[in-house]
């Protein structure tokens, strides 16, 4: 594990994902964010849409735009669900994110597929034992602070509205999100304790969220 870490990390360094993702000071990059790889004449054309799950498919898009002469981008911004017409007060860099630039780009690169990505449960869930850093809360409302009964209100309503109006756009592919580990592996492995999640415990997990889209 250790190894691996350290090869991530490596390889995070070495592969271009910038201007591709955007956290609170880079506010002055959002206009031109994403630039597109590959020929802009391409027929055929991919938007990955996601939170920091987002970034994780860099390199394949790339390797994928690359191999079919295909124009790509990834839209990418940490504790942010791509979706349309939320709010996340204790993520202020969701708010630089607007929909204005997040449609308009989508529209301007007119797309063969979108894709939407996310860790979706972190948004409808407790957060796991022992977890230190801020809940991932998001809110419809411009008054209201968000709320663990907020954020799934949000995804109930954002979603399908969301898919309504990219799907206008392109087809859209929703990815359902991985297992969450129920602890870090590295404090896990030495005092020989679980980190996996059961398939029951990740299916209660993702309940909510693959309701919705399968709806």
């Amino acid at each position: 594990l250790t190894a691996q870490r350290d090869r991530d990390f490596r390889l995070r360094r070495a592969i271009a994902t910038q201007p591709c993702s955007t956290s609170g000071a880079q506010r002055e990059t959002v206009a031109s964010l994403c630039l597109a790889t590959g020929p802009a004449s391409s027929a055929l054309s991919a938007v990955v849409w996601g939170d920091s799950t987002g970034e994780s498919w860099g390199p394949l898009v790339q390797a994928w735009a690359a191999e079919r002469q295909a124009r790509a981008a990834v839209f990418s911004i940490s504790g942010c669900p791509p979706l349309l017409g939320i709010r996340s007060p204790l993520h202020a860099h969701c708010e630089f994110a607007d929909d204005a630039w997040k449609e308009r780009l989508i529209t301007e690169l007119r797309p063969s597929l979108i894709v939407l990505t996310a860790r979706w449960g972190a948004y409808v869930n407790e957060p796991p034992p022992g977890y230190r850093g801020l809940a991932h809360r998001i809110t419809t409302s411009e008054d209201d602070p968000p709320t663990l009964a907020s954020s799934r209100d949000a995804i109930a309503l954002r979603l399908p509205a969301t898919l309504e109006r990219l799907t206008q756009i392109a087809p859209v592919i929703v990815v359902l999100a991985p297992p969450d580990l129920v602890r870090n592996p590295f404090a896990a492995l030495p005092r020989q304790l679980e980190f996996r999640p059961t398939l029951e415990a990740h299916r209660e997990a993702q309940r909510l969220v693959e309701g919705v889209v399968r709806k």
